[in-house]
Parts: structure tokens; C-alpha cells; sequence
């Protein structure tokens, strides 16, 4: 539709309209049937610009976009400079058309007319400028944009693989436009290195050429460090090496990214010209989008550092030699101390790094299989494949309690123990990967799911607990020797202390949430200590059932390497410490909590059940007298906050400090461990254990009554 001074059909329906709703009453609604809440939700106010969609505006005295004008060097760079802001402001989470789509360059009716040949048959009549000469446009800066939109389509492409959700992480309509998803890499590049040779050789000035060379080179390695990363493959040296090209172009690059470096052209430059905010009027849309305005290249330059940032984490999680360290990392990152969450494409990377549905490979190496039995080995010392073996020979086992019939009595035969156990080992490998799911997704989506995982995991535990007995027999009846068999018994417990992780990051996630209240306070951190002791006697028992086999192992080392044994109960003397420390933190933080006023009763109940209602779902009840299943009620909270209200106000600070002060040795001996894992590293867990290091000094910072502190621990 147009309209102007040609077309007389608009007719003034303010009077038609006026009367047509005069007997409506202040609130009331005419609407069509089927009319839905979410129709009102979508629905656009009269005059909104957006209503303008589809509808071309008259002409303007403004000369229109010719893609085909010569540019000064100074205008290419800055054309490119904004086209990466449009890059990073898409990795936010706004659309292609208010982002890429309005680089005017790059619409199908205007990239055929930039072509280098066709430029110089447009221009054939007309006189040359030496400064600016066609092949600025012709070669660098189509180059430099075909290769932008190559990465966002490449980025696109990743997104689009189902890790994250669409329309919450990103959008993904494309507008029936493309991102030169016809081209090949390999063409993109090369137009790349053939602009940077003409650079070379020409007589743009100095300061221009290094300009523009260098982010010709830079998109060159951002392009290659993408496609490297989607390929299903492993980690492979030249896959760091192209990333270190990145990361030192990004490093020369990021001082050049300031509105002094590079200014903004005249008005009467027709670079201003080739972008229009106002583009998704024109394009194919269902839902009408307001114009946004690209933030200043100083914004860009920290979501690009952002972004190169994520790839090196990425390339790290490819490489780590242990499942344990993914697992720490994807954890730690998602609740990164006062960092941003990292952006949807580097999350969906990550989680494709970890496994890929399409291959069925964990780290792109290994099936599913593997991630159950190397769990099984890191967590719980179990010998990678002896629960496995169960499988093979029990396939004709009815063990009790299940027997030939199930509790129905209809008749039919239960599973075997050979399946039962293989069920169980699916159940692990698909909740291992949920988990790391979880921590790849946004904060509050990743919270819900974790919350909703809890029980999953508490099943699993009480299944283990029917189960483990019962293949144990099966071996030792198979002749395995006792010393081997009892091995299986750690993994009830290990499976509950990744419960009790899970509960750990959703209890205090609150905090960098912003979600509790002050007054709340007092009962998180109730049962936070509750929480770290349950922990804390977890990780005793996998210490103590594995003091035969940390004998054993130190017999055989003989002053030798450390054993993967001796380092895996390492690691848990380290958590208990930590867990230890953590439980005196927040009992400090309890009783400090206390000498504010007391909530109201009524009310303090209704909270308590809001905050603790995810952990009233238990998943099963077949075991649930044991003193760890941590389900905390109203009443004990009430009777212990009650005992230390007892003591009297004046003693609560001094019970506070003498409760940090317990808690330092442990938190302090936490630190240094982390310290020397960091210095003893090989490079394959470095950000990980940096990430670890921070997180641990953070929480000593707590007893020192740091400003900074921890988010679990706010002053």
C-alpha cells in the first residue's frame, strides 16, 4: 500500500468510529469472536508506529540509498564498525531485522549492484576520485559485510539446534531473507584475502589501510573459529590455534572500537544512508517490531570481548580430560559472581561441545555408555564397566522385591536385574546430561528446570539403594572377589551428593536473584546449614568406605605419581572442609539475621512452605527415614531459631563471631587447595579452576566482612 499526493482514497472515519462506540461504558470491549487473552496481549495501540508495517512512506526530499556510491576509507570502516554492532546487538537476543536486516548493503536487491564489476559499469562515465576508489566498496567493505552476515548465519545455525529456547534466548526468524547461506565458507574467505591484497598494494592512507586490514583479518578468524566450533568433531590443535589468531586480532582490535577512532561521517555522507532502522516495515513479519537504535561501538567492543571470551570457555570444555571438570565448570559459569550470563550462541556451543543428539557423543568422542561409567569412577571410585557387567549376567535373574510378577498381581513378568540395572544406567547418562542442560540454559529457566530435577535425582538414589544389594550378590555369585564388589556401595551415596549440589545452587540462587527479602533470611540460611552438615556427613561416608581402597592405592604408588584414588578422596576431604566452613558461615549468618525483628508467624509459615515447596515432591518414600534426606519442616526451624533467641540479644553478636571464626580454618584450607590445583594444572581445566579459585576466595571474604564478599552472602 502508498499513498500520496496522487492517491485521494483516505477517507476521516474519527466521526464513524466516535459514533459507532458512543453507548460503550469506560472498560468495555467490542471484539470479534474467539478473541483471546493473548490476542489483547499482542495487540498494538492506535498511532503506534508499528502499525505503519507493510505501508511505504512518502518520499522525503533525502536522497535514497544508491549501495552503489563510492565511500572514503574512513566511511568503510565505519559502515563495518556498525555492522558489528549490529552483529553483537543480535547476540543479545533482539531480531535480525532490527539488527543485521538493516544493513541496506546486504538486502538481495542492493549486494548484486556492489559488485566490483558492476561499480565500474556504473560508473564508467563518470570521472574517478582517487580518494575514494570503487574497489573500497567493490572488494573491502562487500567483503567485509558478506563476511558478517556469514557469521551470523553460522550462528544462526547454532541456535537453531534446539539447546536453547527460541523467542526466550533468541529469536530466529529469518524475514525470508537469508544470511549468504548459499555461499561457502571458503568463497567468503577468500573475497576476504583478496580485498586484503588489494589494500595492500593501493594508495589508501596509512592510518586507513592498518584500520581496515586489521578488520578484514579479524572477521577472516572470527569466521573460522565459528565453523570450526559447529563441526562434530573433537578439539583439535588447529581449532585452539585459530582461536589464539582471534583472540590477538580482538586484543588489536578493541582500541580501535571507539567513536574518537573511527568518526561519524558528514550529514552529507551516503554512508549515514546505508542503514535503516525503520527496514522490518518492509519485511515479512507476523508480529510488527518496534525500530531500536544500535547501541555505541564502545558496547559492541564488550560483547565482542564477551563473545571471544566464551569461545576460548567453549574450546576449554572440549578439552577437559575429566567429566567432573565439565560438570564444575558449566555450574560454576552459570552462576558466575557478578558477570553476565554468557551469551545464548556461547551456551548453546557449550552444550553442543557436551553432547550432540544428532551423534548421540558425549564431547563428541564418546557414546552415552561412557558418561554413566566415568561418572560412576570419578564420583564414586566405582571401576569403570563393573556395574555394567550385572547386565550380561543377570538377563535371567527375578530377584526380589519385584519377583516374576509385579505388585498388581496381573501376571506379567517384571524386569530382570540385568535390566533393571540397565535402565538405571540410562537414567544416569540422561539426567547427567539434563543437569548440564540445566546450566547451559538462562538463569531463571535453568533454576525451574533444577528444580523440577531434584526428585529425579532423590529416585535415583532410592533406586540405587534397592538395586546396589542386590547386584553386589550377583557378582560375588558370578565370583567377582569382595574387595571389587564393594566398591558399588558408594554410589547411593554419590548420587545423593549431587542431589544435595542441585539443592545447594537453588537454594542460594535466590540471593543472585534478588528474590529473598530480608526478613527471609534467617530461614535460607537455616537451611543452608542444615544443607552443608547433610553434606558434610555424605561425603564422610564416601570417605570412609573408601579408606581400603586410599590404603591400597598408596601401597601400590610407593612415592610415586598420586593415583586417581588418592585425588578423588582429595577432593573429597576438600568438600567436606568446604561444606564444613560453609555450614558455620550461615549459622553466623542465622544469628546475626536474629537481631532483627521477628516476622509474624503466620506469615513466616506461609513463606517457609513457598520457598521449600520443590522439596515436598519427593519422588519416592521407600527409604525416606534416613537422617540425609534433607526435607526441611516449619516446626524444626521454629524450635532451633526459638533456642538461639533464647540465649538473649546480647550474646547473638558474639555467638555470630565465634561461628565466622570457626568457619575460617576450613574456608582458608579450601582456598589453598584451589590455589595448588591452579598452579599444578596443565592447561586443560585453567578457566574452570580460576573460576573455582574466585568462587572459594569469595566466600573467605565473607569472615573478613568484605564489601565485595559473596552473592550467597550479602551484607
Amino acid at each position: 500500500m502508498s499513498f500520496g499526493a496522487k492517491n485521494k482514497t483516505f477517507k476521516d472515519a474519527t466521526d464513524l468510529i466516535l459514533k459507532g462506540t458512543e453507548n460503550l461504558a469506560s472498560g468495555e470491549l467490542i471484539h470479534l469472536p474467539h478473541f483471546t487473552l493473548m490476542d489483547a496481549m499482542n495487540a498494538i495501540e492506535v498511532m503506534d508506529p508499528r502499525m505503519d508495517s507493510g505501508v511505504q512512506l512518502p518520499d522525503t526530499n533525502q536522497d535514497l540509498f544508491d549501495p552503489s556510491s563510492p565511500l572514503l576509507p574512513e566511511e568503510v570502516c565505519w559502515i563495518l564498525d556498525r555492522a558489528l554492532a549490529c552483529e553483537m546487538a543480535y547476540l543479545t537476543g533482539l531480531t535480525l531485522s532490527q539488527t543485521a536486516f538493516t544493513i541496506l548493503h546486504l538486502l538481495p536487491e542492493n549486494l548484486p549492484l556492489s559488485e566490483l564489476a558492476n561499480l565500474e559499469a556504473h560508473h564508467s562515465n563518470s570521472p574517478k576520485d582517487p580518494a575514494r576508489p570503487l574497489e573500497l566498496v567493490g572488494l573491502v567493505l562487500r567483503a567485509g559485510l558478506r563476511g558478517t552476515s556469514k557469521c551470523l548465519g553460522v550462528i544462526w545455525e547454532e541456535l537453531m539446534k534446539g539447546n536453547l529456547y527460541e523467542g526466550e534466548d533468541f529469536s530466529g526468524d529469518k524475514f525470508d531473507l537469508g544470511l549468504c547461506d548459499t555461499i561457502p565458507d571458503s568463497e567468503i574467505v577468500s573475497d576476504l584475502e583478496e580485498a586484503h591484497r588489494w589494500l595492500e598494494s593501493s594508495g589508501v592512507d596509512a592510518k586507513w589501510k592498518e584500520a581496515l586490514s586489521l578488520r578484514i583479518f579479524f572477521r577472516i578468524s572470527l569466521l573460522q573459529t565459528l565453523t570450526t566450533l559447529i563441526l562434530p568433531t573433537p578439539p583439535a590443535s588447529s581449532e585452539c590455534s585459530i582461536l589464539q589468531s582471534t583472540l590477538f586480532l580482538v586484543d588489536k582490535l578493541l582500541p580501535s572500537l571507539t567513536t574518537d577512532s573511527i568518526p561519524v561521517p558528514a550529514d552529507n555522507s551516503p554512508a549515514l544512508k546505508a542503514f535503516d532502522p525503520n527496514i522490518n516495515r518492509k519485511l515479512v513479519s507476523q508480529i510488527p517490531l518496534q525500530a531500536v537504535e544500535i547501541g555505541p561501538i564502545e558496547e559492541a567492543a564488550k560483547l565482542l570481548k564477551e563473545l571471544v571470551k566464551g569461545l576460548e570457555e567453549v574450546v576449554e570444555v572440549g578439552r577437559c580430560a575429566k567429566l567432573g571438570e565439565v560438570m564444575e565448570f558449566v555450574s560454576l559459569r552459570s552462576a558466575a559472581i557478578e558477570a553476565p550470563p554468557p551469551l545464548a550462541v556461547i551456551r548453546s556451543l557449550t552444550l553442543s561441545t557436551i553432547y550432540s543428539p544428532s551423534s548421540n557423543l558425549i564431547l563428541h568422542v564418546y557414546p552415552l555408555p561412557w558418561l554413566v561409567q566415568t561418572y560412576l569412577e570419578e564420583t564414586a571410585l566405582v571401576p569403570a564397566g563393573l556395574l555394567h557387567s550385572v547386565v550380561d549376567l543377570a538377563q535371567d535373574d527375578f530377584p526380589r522385591p519385584w519377583g516374576r510378577q509385579n505388585e498388581g498381581g496381573t501376571g506379567k513378568e517384571g524386569p530382570t536385574l540385568g535390566e533393571a540395572v540397565g535402565v538405571f544406567e540410562q537414567r544416569v547418562s540422561g539426567f547427567l546430561v539434563s543437569s548440564m542442560s540445566n546450566s547451559c540454559q538462562n538463569r531463571s529457566r535453568g533454576k525451574r528446570m533444577a528444580a523440577k530435577s531434584i526428585s529425579q535425582w532423590e529416585e535415583l538414589h532410592d533406586e540405587a539403594m534397592d538395586l546396589i544389594p542386590l547386584a553386589i550378590e550377583r557378582l560375588e555369585l558370578a565370583g567377582f572377589p569382595e574387595s571389587l564388589t564393594s566398591n558399588l556401595h558408594r554410589i547411593p551415596s554419590s548420587l545423593h551428593l549431587h542431589r544435595l549440589t542441585l539443592l545447594r545452587d537453588l537454594l542460594f540462587s535466590g540471593f543472585d536473584l534478588t528474590l529473598y527479602s530480608r526478613p527471609e533470611h534467617a530461614m535460607i540460611y537455616w537451611a543452608g546449614a542444615k544443607l552443608f552438615r547433610t553434606e558434610e556427613r555424605v561425603v564422610g561416608d564416601l570417605i570412609y568406605h573408601a579408606a581400603g581402597d586410599l590404603e591400597s592405592a598408596r601401597v601400590k604408588r610407593a612415592g610415586g605419581m598420586e593415583t586417581e584414588t588418592e585425588r578423588v578422596v582429595r577432593k573429597w576431604e576438600t568438600r567436606r572442609e568446604g561444606a564444613k566452613g560453609l555450614a558455620d558461615l550461615c549459622m553466623g549468618r542465622l544469628v546475626s539475621s536474629l537481631a532483627e525483628p521477628a516476622m509474624e508467624a503466620a506469615k513466616e509459615e506461609a513463606l517457609f512452605d513457598i520457598r521449600f515447596k520443590f522439596l515436598k515432591k519427593t519422588a519416592s518414600s521407600s527409604h525416606e527415614g534416613s537422617d540425609d534426606r534433607f526435607v526441611p519442616t516449619y516446626r524444626e526451624f521454629k524450635n532451633e531459631v526459638s533456642a538461639l533467641r533464647g540465649i538473649g540479644a546480647e550474646y547473638l553478636n558474639l555467638r555470630a563471631a565465634n561461628f565466622l571464626a570457626q568457619a575460617r580454618p576450613s574456608l582458608e584450607a579450601n582456598v589453598d587447595e584451589a590455589r595448588r590445583a591452579l598452579e599444578e594444572d596443565d592447561g586443560s581445566a585453567r578457566l574452570m579452576l580460576k573460576l573455582d579459585l574466585e568462587w572459594k576466595e569469595r566466600f573467605l571474604g565473607v569472615c573478613d566482612g568484605d564489601e565485595k564478599g559473596h552473592p550467597w552472602f550479602p551484607l
